[in-house]
């Protein structure tokens, strides 16, 4: 009887230990898998080289110009004034009333960002090649736009844009927007099929899968009375490749993550 109780017990001993090899190697497998699907080296990115636009326009700034009290437009031979007079009047409008299930989306194609800081170069490729249908290099564009291993600026990525693209109104950029803004600035990019280029810094939080300092994407889309907006992220493929390259965040973390970033600029 004790020999018997003895072997039960020794075979038990091997059965726990087997099983608990079995825990540890399905737990390896599935770090292993999460690695495969999520890339610990593109959670943390930062494509902003750090300045604010000279040419970004305030609410103050558009009200002038509006009322014909301002030549900051017309300073800038690369400013086609009545286009950005357009434009500029409708984001000013009070918001249109649409239906809860309005909305509206752009195709835009993700180009995965080449390099961790070439966000910039990415994005004004996704911009020109859906305006366009076709676009440079990324880094014919980063040699364009003086990109460099500290990121780029708004400034001269919107430049290029407007002396690059085919057709539609002048990119502006806006500083300060405010949710409505946004809101409307993402409806006239719909409408116009002109997509906007966020400056953006965000934590890896809701529905942002990593966290930056300074990044650039586009707003191509809303949704749901404009409680949410579709983005299209160069960066999203490096951290998870199965991703589809276009996300939905709601507008409010859209908002938060244009008013975080030092320079609170938004291009449409």
């Amino acid at each position: 009887m004790f020999k018997t109780k003895k072997l039960f017990t020794g075979v038990l001993t091997v059965a726990m230990i087997a099983s608990m090899g079995t825990m540890a190697f399905a737990n390896d497998l599935t770090a292993n898998e999460s690695k495969a699907k999520i890339d610990t080296s593109a959670l943390s990115v930062s494509g902003d080289a750090g300045h604010v636009s000279k040419s970004a326009l305030s609410e103050a700034d558009i009200q002038a110009i509006l009322n014909g009290k301002s030549n900051k437009l017309s300073s800038r031979s690369n400013i086609q004034d009545n286009s950005v007079i357009e434009k500029l009047s409708a984001l000013s409008q009070s918001k249109v009333a649409r239906s809860a299930s309005s909305g509206g989306a752009l195709g835009v194609k993700v180009f995965t960002q080449e390099r961790n800081y070439y966000c910039g170069p990415a994005t004004v490729k996704q911009t020109l090649h859906y305006i366009n249908g076709y676009s440079s290099s990324q880094n014919t564009i980063a040699n364009a736009i003086g990109t460099t291993s500290a990121g780029s600026d708004l400034e001269p990525m919107v430049e290029y844009i407007n002396d690059n693209k085919d057709y539609g109104s002048t990119y502006v950029i806006i500083s300060q927007p405010s949710k409505s803004k946004i809101l409307r600035m993402v409806e006239y990019a719909v409408d116009h099929e002109t997509p906007v280029v966020c400056r953006l810094r965000f934590k890896r939080t809701g529905n942002w899968e990593y966290k930056t300092n300074g990044h650039f994407l586009n707003a191509n889309g809303y949704n749901s009375y404009g409680d949410e907006i579709l983005l299209t992220d160069p960066n999203i493929k490096n951290v998870r490749p199965s991703a589809g390259g276009s996300y939905w965040v709601t507008l409010t973390e859209l908002y938060n993550a244009t008013n975080d970033h030092f320079a609170q600029e938004m291009a449409y």
